[in-house]
């Protein structure tokens, strides 16, 4: 699914914006007016407003693979630190991310959103077994479960646990999440 062009990018930071900014029902030719192109531009490149959110998510779950979770993060020979390092930039992201808070708490998304969602979990769970079996391997970690369980649990567990905090009024410092997730 692959955008080329100034177009589709600026339909999606105008989408992104339009989130941000907590229209969350947006319309398309809302979408295409803030990004300075036509309404019809809008729907040939994402089909529809569900085209698009899904062009949105997959644009956030880029950045978010890019400066968290699979970032070139310097372990200095110990798995337990390049992984609370990890823990922090996923944190980090979220917490700075416009749209950080509604991609946690995305109430109603359409099934194109959440096949696009399907398929990066499924990609990071992957990578997170292959993670801590690595870690196993080199006895820098428990052998009692097994990677994928382990993939699952802790993954499973951050998110909600950012999620919640996001929640929160005032938030809790991310710093200090950070220390109580790890």
């Amino acid at each position: 699914m692959a955008r080329d062009g100034t177009a589709a990018s600026r339909l999606i930071a105008a989408a992104m914006a339009a989130l941000s900014d907590g229209a969350h029902d947006f319309e398309m030719l809302a979408v295409a007016k803030r990004a300075g192109v036509s309404v019809g531009l809008a729907y040939y490149h994402f089909g529809a407003k569900a085209g698009l959110l899904s062009a949105v998510t997959q644009c956030f779950l880029n950045e978010l693979e890019q400066q968290a979770l699979f970032a070139d993060v310097p372990d200095e020979g110990c798995w337990a630190t390049r992984e609370k390092k990890r823990l922090e930039r996923y944190v980090h992201f979220y917490y700075a991310h416009p749209i950080g808070s509604l991609m946690l708490h995305w109430p109603a998304r359409p099934e194109e959103v959440m096949a696009v969602e399907r398929e990066h979990e499924e990609k990071v769970l992957a990578a997170s077994a292959s993670n801590f079996a690595q870690a196993q391997q080199q006895e820098q970690i428990t052998t009692r479960l097994a990677p994928a369980l382990l993939a699952v649990m802790t993954l499973g567990a951050v998110r909600l646990g950012v999620a919640e905090a996001m929640r929160q009024t005032p938030r809790p410092d991310a710093q200090n999440l950070v220390d109580s997730i790890w």
